[in-house]
């Protein structure tokens, strides 16, 4: 493998911003010809579908030659067989086409899925309602602070130029079709950009650099939603970092389940929790971006270039006898995977690669001898503070984001000196 094909990625952001027009009546006008046009080829493949054995591009092609009169060729002026008359332009029409080919396919995994499960088939949805999606040709004259649409006005296709807030291009970035999303008292266009990565050279190569930091996370049950410990090539100890907000996260969603569950009581109503959810998924997304964001900054700020956590696919059971708590989805610890999630493109767009390690007793082993340690105590509760045999003593899950940058820089080979760590950071929480 060569440096060059390393280097050749993009990294696609979607950013949401405010759009202002003085005409959003024709923008809703599109949007509604948009819509009819998803229904009547979403039936059309509802009733043959074997098109979708096709690919999309050549299912896109089929559905075209069975319902537009063509303008060219050996056929041209030809009605097809399932001709239906379409007052939109030809880009307008290929999104919708995309648009019913994903839906359809939604629509028959969830038949397939109540099959299995002796369930009611789900009916096929009669209206839709899908944000417009401007493919090049249906938008022009994109400079970052304004873009211009082609609209139906109700007697003709015409552009219209409206202003967009608070956005520039990325140096070197490529500007994808925007999706108009209309609200109610307001309008956001979503613009997907694709940007450069400079490097991506693999992990195992990149281990192999000079000078490399590893930036190992734990995550924690705690008010610390992760603990970052930073380590360099020869396994010392550079630098760490505690993010908090787990309690304050824990308070929030706990205080609206109990609204939920007070209202299951009060009411057999299932909209009465519609907006509680709303709000839980909201602090989940917030608190999950923040976190991920955060690991992020402190690893650019350190120059890391890998990042390294703990799969605990085959330690569920372990994972929780170590935090001796509720360890759901509503708690700090169940928040990890979203975190995760989020990190994979937040620090790839920084040219940073995530690795998983699977250390064993990552929260049972001290990380400078290897030997058993145990929780202190505190009246009758375990607290973060963990103590060894051989009389080393610390943060507890300090502890566990040593044992995983350590076994990170072992599983690539790298020499670990055995000294013992005399900084004294570790110990702070």
């Amino acid at each position: 493998m060569s440096d060059k094909i390393w280097k050749k990625s993009h990294y696609t952001t979607t950013y949401k911003v405010r759009l202002y027009m003085k005409h959003a009546e024709y923008l809703k006008l599109t949007n509604d010809i948009y819509n009819d046009l998803i229904k009547k080829y979403f039936d059309i493949l509802n009733e043959r579908r074997e098109l979708l054995e096709l690919s999309t591009f050549n299912c896109l092609t089929q559905l075209e030659t069975l319902t537009v009169i063509p303008k060219t060729g050996a056929r041209k002026g030809e009605v097809p067989e399932l001709y239906f008359e379409q007052n939109a332009p030809l880009y307008l029409r290929r999104a919708a086409i995309n648009q019913a080919i994903g839906l359809i396919k939604v629509h028959i995994a969830s038949e397939e899925r109540a099959k299995e499960r002796n369930l009611k088939i789900p009916k096929a949805p009669k209206i839709f309602k899908a944000s417009t999606i401007f493919y090049k040709g249906m938008y022009r004259n994109f400079e970052g602070s304004a873009i211009e649409l082609k609209l139906y006005n109700g007697e003709e296709w015409k552009w219209y130029k409206s202003k967009l807030s608070n956005f520039s291009i990325p140096k070197d970035a490529q500007i994808q079709s925007p999706t108009i999303v209309i609200y109610k008292d307001y309008i956001l266009a979503h613009i997907p950009v694709k940007e450069p990565i400079e490097d991506i050279t693999p992990v195992r190569f990149r281990m192999q650099e000079e000078n490399i930091r590893v930036c190992s996370v734990m995550f924690t049950n705690t008010d610390k939603f992760a603990v970052c410990v930073i380590l360099d090539e020869k396994g010392n100890f550079v630098k760490s970092k505690f993010i908090s907000g787990g309690k304050e996260y824990a308070e929030r969603t706990g205080y609206l389940l109990r609204k939920i569950k007070k209202n299951n009581t009060k009411y057999k109503n299932y909209t009465a929790n519609t907006r509680p959810w709303k709000k839980i998924y909201e602090i989940k997304k917030y608190y999950a971006h923040k976190v991920s964001r955060e690991i992020t900054n402190f690893c650019i700020e350190n120059k890391v270039r890998v990042l390294a956590y703990a799969d605990y696919e085959s330690q569920k059971k372990e994972e929780e006898k170590f935090y001796k708590r509720e360890t759901g989805e509503f708690s700090p610890i169940g928040l990890r995977e979203r975190v995760i999630e989020y990190l994979t493109y937040k620090t790839y767009k920084e040219g940073i690669l995530i690795t998983k390690v699977r250390p064993n007793y990552i929260l049972r082993r001290c990380y400078k001898c290897r030997e058993p340690i145990r929780r202190k105590i505190k009246g009758r509760k375990e607290t973060v503070k963990y103590k060894c045999k051989n009389g080393h003593e610390g943060d507890y899950y300090f502890n566990g984001a040593m044992n995983v940058a350590i076994m990170c820089l072992k599983k690539f080979g790298k020499e670990i000196e055995g000294k013992e760590n005399k900084n004294g950071d570790e110990a702070k929480y």
